[in-house]
């Protein structure tokens, strides 16, 4: 019950930090100290860190799959958003379909396991 309530609490920390500094980029730009546009391209990398709290503070192998799920999400937004490699929507869209099939045989795998958090 304990972890259950530190899990909570761990999740809605990140999600308060995230929301703080949105508002607080949002804010700036509505006061034209900073210019927000520049830093939009950056948006799926809180994706990332979701992904990454969900991997670090897992009760599941399906929690921790979908951890890994946030963060392939967040990194091939990001990169078709800058054309890293040349990869956009249109040409790289097969590359959710393989993280979607990785993710399905891993927590496949981790249930068989018996995988539970090593912490908890």
């Amino acid at each position: 019950m304990e972890t259950e309530k530190t899990s909570k609490s761990n999740a809605n920390l990140v999600w308060g930090l995230i929301l703080v500094a949105l508002g607080v980029f949002l804010l700036l730009d509505n006061l034209n100290i900073l210019d927000v546009d520049h830093w939009w391209h950056y948006w799926p990398m809180i994706l990332v860190i979701v992904g990454m709290n969900k991997m670090i503070d897992f009760e599941s192998p399906k929690e921790f799959v979908s951890g890994i799920w946030f963060v392939v999400l967040g990194l091939w937004l990001y990169a078709c958003f800058e054309h890293i490699w040349g990869l956009t929507f249109r040409n790289s869209w097969p590359v959710l379909m393989i993280g979607w099939g990785v993710c399905e045989v891993l927590k496949a795998v981790l249930q068989r396991n018996g995988g539970q958090h090593h912490g908890k």
